[in-house]
Formats: C-alpha cells, structure tokens, sequence
C-alpha cells in the first residue's frame, strides 16, 4: 500500500517529552481560574502515549463536566 503523503516523525511531541511534566505531574485537564474550560489530549493529566493519553483525559473531563 502506497500512500499519498509521505509521513515522517521523529518522535512524539507535545508537553510530555518535558522534563517534570509527565505521569502524575501532567498539566490537569481543567484550565485553573477558568471555569468550564478544559483540555484533552495526551499531553494532558491521564495516562498512556498518544490515543490512549488523548482519549483517556477526554473522560476525565467527562467525568468532571457531568459530575
């Protein structure tokens, strides 16, 4: 299979590959001082890389919005 755009990655990017700001140490999903503001993706407080990361902070903010 051939694809249209050849795709190329060095790595993974995005706040997780920072020094202090991986596991628990992750930026919450709510935006502090801001209410009703939240933020999903894997760089976000949840665990695991990439879609995993992503989809699991995306609970947690559904979790926060619903109560």
């Amino acid at each position: 299979m051939e694809f249209a755009y050849p795709y190329y990655t060095t790595g993974c990017d995005g706040l997780a590959r920072k020094p202090g700001l991986t596991g628990n140490f992750k930026p919450d999903v709510e935006a502090p001082g801001v209410d009703g503001l939240f933020f999903a993706g894997d760089t976000y407080l949840g665990r695991g890389l990439a879609i995993e990361g992503a989809c699991k902070s995306s609970l947690l903010c559904f979790e926060r919005i619903t109560g």
